[in-house]
C-alpha cells in the first residue's frame, strides 16, 4: 500500500498551494521538507481534510477505486479509480486547497 505522494504529485500543486501546505504544517509542529513529499502521508492527509473541510466524513472503498467525501451533503471531495488511497486522499487535498 502507498503510504506517501510522489514529487510528481507535490509538483501537481501551485506554488500557493504548496506554501498553503507548508505553513499549515509547520504551525502544527510538523515539518514538511523543500519538495513537500517527506512526510505528507494517508494520516496527515486525513487530519488535514478533518480539519479543513467540514464536509469530510467518508472515505469508502469501492471495486476499482475510491470516494473521498461526505455522506450527509453527498458531496464527493474526490473520486479516484485508481487502486491507493494515498492517491484519493491527495485528489481530496488539491480540491480543499483550490476552494
Amino acid at each position: 500500500m502507498k503510504q506517501h505522494i510522489t514529487i510528481e504529485q507535490w509538483n501537481e500543486l501551485p506554488p500557493s498551494g504548496q506554501v498553503k501546505i507548508r505553513k499549515l504544517w509547520r504551525n502544527n509542529g510538523q515539518e514538511v521538507n523543500l519538495l513537500g513529499v517527506n512526510d505528507i502521508n494517508i494520516g496527515q492527509m486525513i487530519e488535514f481534510l478533518d480539519e479543513q473541510n467540514e464536509n469530510f466524513d467518508v472515505i469508502y472503498r469501492y471495486k476499482g477505486g475510491w470516494e473521498v467525501g461526505s455522506k450527509d451533503h453527498n458531496d464527493i471531495l474526490a473520486f479516484s479509480d485508481k487502486e491507493e488511497l494515498c492517491d484519493a486522499l491527495w485528489e481530496a487535498v488539491k480540491e480543499v486547497l483550490n476552494k
